[in-house]
């Protein structure tokens, strides 16, 4: 095994694979949109638009096929090492590794320019007209058309895990897994159901004016207009992971990499051509047509892991250690893990000398095995947190695969310390400067584990961990 480096704090981790794969399109293509023509092999996310998408790759390449009338097919010249994308009615976006946005297409040039400082962006998502940014502190910045409030988040949201943009409404998933939603409500889009928690994931369509939710236990929960049964998902759906929202009509992903589709079918986008074939890592809606990604080879879907944390209180164990798998059966852990462990992220708790409350030295751990499904692979690894900034390291977080150290990351010091607030946190960094990498083989498990501190019981307010894996096909 070579070992190339590496890491990062406060954690979220996904896995995506680069295999040989296809993106399977269906629905309406009368701009192309259902067919890929680069043949993409290397695909980390999907993103639909009205009747366009935008794809990115393992590598940060970004590519884009489909109507092209306001250049949203037309990905900006230079544009590489992006980490996210989004695509709306008319345009197209995406989030670049210096945590800046570019934006492509109608409006670029005006309303939709990205506000001025905008920066330590990890999620965008775009709406008919409106779009929509989540920094890396858990706060959203809305700009665009607005003539329904879609992009002015409502004061003082925070904690925020995943953003998603309608028409003209905007919804935002917390931490707690609760569902905010502002903009426009005629048809109840906005007005999640009642009693609504637990949610993993969620999402809304750049045409649509309806919502759709994920909850833990992998049903769909759907609102707003719903005459063709777009918020109506199948009788006995579960086992679902992501979801996507076309103008009249939802795509559902399974745990076991199955798509389901319901809503309007008039374009065929909800008659998915590959019967119950498995196997499918990504989905994405435009308004007529679906898009799927399934690598040829299989993949990694879904992973389990074992927790401990010492040092936390509330939960009520006082900072006593706890050790765990089954979170459900754990009070306010911190590990937060979605889409069917594949992101895990770790939130410490506000300390004492900051905020007055946690007196402990927080530590936490995460472990799990993994088993390529066949040939030669690179694993890649990236990063995202915030850390306090009074002194060096006093955060920290490390990777071992197969008990090799792999690389660390911490909190940068130097800065003035606390006031009680988060301000005066920052950015985590690294060492070596990425990429960092390495290879492994199939046949064989790896251990993965992850070792988080606070190395001290001050000086950190809103510290947390978000880490990301990507997996790179070399060959058999």
């Amino acid at each position: 095994m070579r070992v190339h480096g590496l890491i990062a704090v406060i954690f979220s981790l996904l896995l995506v694979q680069k295999l040989p794969a296809q993106v399977i399109g269906w629905g309406m293509n009368s701009y192309g949109q259902a067919t890929d023509p680069y043949n993409l092999v290397s695909v980390a996310a999907l993103a639909g638009g009205s009747y366009h998408n935008v794809a990115l790759t393992t590598s940060g390449t970004v590519y884009a096929w489909g109507q092209n009338n306001w250049g949203e097919a037309t990905v900006p010249s230079g544009l590489t090492g992006v980490k996210a994308v989004a695509a709306g009615a008319h345009f197209s976006m995406a989030v670049k590794s210096d945590g800046t946005v570019v934006v492509w297409g109608l409006g670029s040039g005006s309303t939709l320019v990205p506000p001025a400082g905008l920066s330590t962006v990890v999620a965008v998502a775009a709406g008919n007209s409106h779009a929509l940014a989540l920094k890396m502190d858990g706060t959203v910045v809305g700009w665009g058309y607005n003539a329904h409030g879609e992009a002015t988040p409502p004061t003082g949201l925070t904690d925020v895990i995943a953003i998603a943009a309608g028409n003209f409404h905007s919804l935002a998933l917390k931490k707690d897994g609760t569902v905010v939603c502002w903009g426009y409500n005629f048809y109840g889009q906005c007005t999640p159901p009642a009693g609504l928690t637990g949610v993993r994931a969620i999402a809304g369509s750049a045409g649509g004016n309806f919502s759709l939710a994920v909850k833990g236990d992998g049903t769909v929960i759907g609102w707003g207009y719903n005459t063709y049964g777009e918020t109506t998902p199948p009788a006995g759906l579960t086992g679902v992971k992501a979801v996507a929202a076309g103008d009249h009509h939802s795509v559902a992903l399974k745990m076991d990499g199955t798509v389901v589709c319901w809503g309007q079918n008039t374009y065929g986008q909800t008659s998915y051509p590959g019967g119950a074939s498995n196997g499918h890592q990504l989905i994405t809606a435009g308004w007529f047509h679906s898009l799927a990604f399934k690598p040829v080879c299989g993949g990694v879907t879904a992973l389990s892991w074992f927790y401990t944390d010492q040092g936390f209180i509330s939960g009520g164990q006082n900072g006593a250690l706890r050790q765990y798998s089954d979170l459900p059966d754990i009070i306010n852990p911190p590990w937060h893990p979605s889409a069917d462990g594949l992101t895990l992220r770790l939130d410490f708790e506000n300390d004492y000398s900051c905020a007055g409350y946690n007196p402990y030295t927080q530590t936490a751990t995460a472990d799990t095995t993994v088993a390529v499904p066949c040939g030669r692979w690179r694993m890649y690894i990236a990063w995202v947190g915030m850390g306090e900034q009074k002194q060096a390291n006093y955060e920290l977080m490390t990777l071992s695969v197969d008990g090799d150290p792999v690389g660390s990351a911490h909190a940068p010091g130097g800065g003035p310390g606390c006031n009680g607030t988060s301000a005066f946190m920052g950015p985590v960094v690294s060492s070596p400067a990425p990429p960092q990498f390495i290879d492994i083989v199939a046949g064989t498990q790896h251990q993965i584990h992850i070792d988080a501190t606070t190395n001290d019981a001050s000086y950190h307010t809103g510290a947390y961990y978000q880490f990301s894996l990507t997996f790179e096909y070399l060959g058999p």
